[in-house]
């Protein structure tokens, strides 16, 4: 299944779709799409939080919570929480297995989470 970018409107390959979606879900809130009041995440809401062990905690459920939910494709592997070279921001990265192909794929992620705390 091939898809559409978001910024440009051109197609997209199966794997580079997924990463848009999963994208797209870790950084939609909650409640601020019309049709589809429960699809996102909370992510946006922790980000700003102080980065301790409970806020990384909260981080890491809620982007698996959001992908289980909502991207069919892909088994939720493993998410961890790095910080950048600087510690200005953190990164989330998700490992993840394609299953809608005939031969499961491991796919990683990364997803910029915005400044560490």
């Amino acid at each position: 299944m091939t898809g559409m970018s978001r910024s440009t409107g051109h197609r997209l390959d199966p794997l580079a779709h997924i990463q848009q979606s999963v994208h797209d879900i870790c950084t939609t809130l909650i409640g601020t799409r019309l049709t589809r009041r429960n699809y996102g995440s909370l992510v946006a809401d922790l980000i700003d939080q102080p980065m301790n062990p409970m806020t990384r905690m909260r981080l890491i459920s809620s982007i698996a919570t959001a992908l289980i939910q909502w991207e069919q494709r892909v088994r939720v592997q493993q998410v961890r929480l790095v910080a950048t070279e600087t510690a200005q921001h953190w990164i989330a990265e998700i490992s993840l297995i394609r299953i809608d192909t005939p031969q499961p794929e491991p796919l990683v992620v990364a997803l910029p989470l915005g400044a560490a705390a």
